[in-house]
């Protein structure tokens, strides 16, 4: 059995164009698992099960900008 490891996932709007490199970041919650995509899977689902969504991808009306949203998940 893998040792699991606590896992703090984020919420990251990473932009283009306009917007900043680092658009947003946001906190969902910490997790123990034995790997980063566990620790996201972890969290996206306690987010279904509140009924919570993740944002779509968003694009300006005008084509100057563009945010890509993922999660991410950092060791603690």
């Amino acid at each position: 059995m893998e040792n699991k490891h606590k896992y703090e996932v984020y919420l990251i709007g990473r932009g283009t164009g306009c917007y900043a490199e680092e658009y947003y970041k946001e906190p969902l919650g910490e997790t123990w698992a034995v790997s980063p995509e566990k620790a996201i899977a972890n969290i996206k689902y306690r987010l279904r099960q509140k009924g919570e969504l993740l944002p779509d991808d968003l694009g300006d009306s005008e084509g100057m900008g563009y945010v890509h949203y993922e999660l991410e998940a950092v060791a603690v």
